[in-house]
């Protein structure tokens, strides 16, 4: 949680964040996405997911991301919450970044950009 303001900085470009959640989607199609995001210069996003070692992995080699399931377990008073993780964090994260005055796209795990605008 206190990590986030930092990574949201220097993740958006020209005031605008993609957030990407790869929940429920394979890690060929999220490399296949950031081929695609390469190809179309797209360098403002952060990968949001649950712990795995692909998460992992995803970091150690410079891409953003946002661990569901150790970002909750930073917000002591939301412990008991009932709602869906990746909602919460999700929601958390835009209010941040809508804070800071940064437009946010959130995209799920099987849509993909046709243009880096």
């Amino acid at each position: 949680v206190h990590e986030l303001e930092p990574v949201l900085k220097t993740a958006r470009k020209m005031n605008s964040l993609v957030l990407v959640s790869i929940y429920r989607t394979s890690e060929m199609f999220t490399r296949n996405l950031l081929c695609h995001f390469e190809r179309l210069d797209i360098r403002n996003y952060i990968f949001i997911g649950p712990d795995r070692n692909f998460l992992l992995d995803l970091s150690r080699r410079g891409h953003p991301v946002i661990d569901v399931n150790r970002f909750v377990d930073d917000i002591k008073e939301y412990k008991s919450f009932k709602y869906q993780k990746e909602i919460f964090v999700k929601a958390y994260v835009i209010k941040k970044a809508l804070e800071m005055n940064c437009d946010t796209w959130v995209l799920d795990h099987n849509m993909l950009p046709v243009k880096n605008d």
